[in-house]
């Protein structure tokens, strides 16, 4: 059944859709789009221009890089979260070439525990898969101890951010 006007159905129900109608399980972001406009499933609400720079301003945040004296690409801005009465609260972006020590630490803090979370989820899925898949099949363990990983990018000062909106098309705004 076709949304009406009034009624848009959310992202994932417009994945799953499209997947059972085609009988797959990839994600084909163009055929998707192409397919939800056509067929009435998505009407996007018009966004004001405050909203739109908005938009803007974030992702210039996120993508941000400049080149510190020892020639090294790092981000230029940190996001400050916090936990404030068991809820996290997120502040500011702060340049963190200028950031002082207790708010540098609090978002290193920050960035440390996404990776703490990331490595959580990663070995939840792995078990997941290996679990549930329909091929009986099973993938490696991974070794979670990257401080090897960590002394290797201090000493190269390289690190792949191709997993970053500049990969969808957003630009790498480099100071």
């Amino acid at each position: 059944m076709k949304a009406t006007k009034a009624k848009t159905k959310t992202a994932t129900q417009i994945i799953k859709l499209w997947q059972n109608k085609n009988n797959t399980a990839e994600v084909d972001y163009p055929a998707i789009i192409k397919w939800a406009i056509e067929n009435n499933y998505y009407k996007a609400e018009p966004i004001t221009p405050e909203q739109q720079l908005e938009a803007d301003l974030r992702r210039a945040v996120k993508n941000a890089h400049w080149t510190n004296p020892k020639g090294k690409k790092v981000r230029t801005y940190g996001i400050p979260r916090i936990m404030f009465e068991g809820e996290m609260l997120t502040l500011s972006p702060v340049d963190m070439r200028v950031a002082k020590p207790d708010i540098a630490k609090v978002v290193q803090d920050a960035n440390f525990n996404g990776i703490k979370n990331d490595v959580k989820r990663h070995s939840i899925e792995t078990e997941s898969y290996n679990d549930n898949n329909p091929y009986d099949a099973k993938l490696p363990l991974y070794d979670y101890d990257l401080n090897a990983v960590a002394e290797e990018a201090r000493l190269s000062g390289e690190y792949d951010d191709s997993f970053d909106d500049e990969d969808l098309g957003f630009e790498d705004d480099d100071e």
